[in-house]
């Protein structure tokens, strides 16, 4: 063979494999960044969806959002005041079921369990317990609250809102077993 048929057969050869390289370079290396942009399309159009519904029940119904998380932060008052006058549970309850979402939901149902036990026990005062339905009743107003605005706030600062004696060390610590028991209940 000539030194110039084994010099043009030696480049075919590298170009080959050089094109060859390129090819699974571009295939194999490619592949991660095309399942992410397949992800993070399925992702876009789950958010969205999410948001058609929002904006729609956003739309329908402002005023009766307003209404549903005002109640409930009237409501959180007039528990530890014991003065529930105006407090309408049932129709509170009736409206975190229709804008509520599925947390809310969970939460005031956990909320509404634990109430009834309360009820059912032979000392219904009994101070941990409820302390822990106001921490309960406090992580159903975070939830609707995320729900409306997007904001999260910590139920702590709901029950501070509320009460002139959290300060006090006896007060403080108490509502601190009740949150570790709220949490447990709620499983968060």
């Amino acid at each position: 063979m000539s030194d110039i048929t084994i010099y043009l057969c030696t480049g075919l050869i590298l170009a080959g494999i050089s094109g060859a390289s390129i090819f699974i370079k571009k295939t194999i290396g490619d592949l991660p960044d095309r399942i992410h942009q397949k992800n993070m399309e399925q992702i876009k159009h789950i958010n969205s969806k999410e948001l058609q519904i929002d904006n729609y029940f956003r739309q329908i119904s402002g005023k009766e959002i307003e209404t549903l998380l005002f109640s409930w932060t009237d409501y959180i008052s007039k528990v530890w005041s014991e003065d529930l006058t105006g407090v309408d549970v049932p129709k509170m309850t009736s409206d975190v079921l229709r804008f509520g979402s599925g947390e809310a939901i969970r939460r005031l149902a956990v909320m509404l369990q634990f109430e009834f036990s309360i009820k059912k026990k032979e000392d219904p005062t009994k101070a941990l317990d409820n302390f822990v339905w106001y921490y309960l009743i406090a992580y159903v107003v975070v939830q609707l609250k995320n729900d409306f605005t997007g904001h999260d706030i910590d139920p702590t600062d709901i029950i501070k809102l509320r009460l002139e004696d959290y300060e006090n060390k006896e007060t403080k610590n108490k509502f601190k077993e009740a949150q570790k028991e709220a949490k447990k209940l709620l499983g968060i």
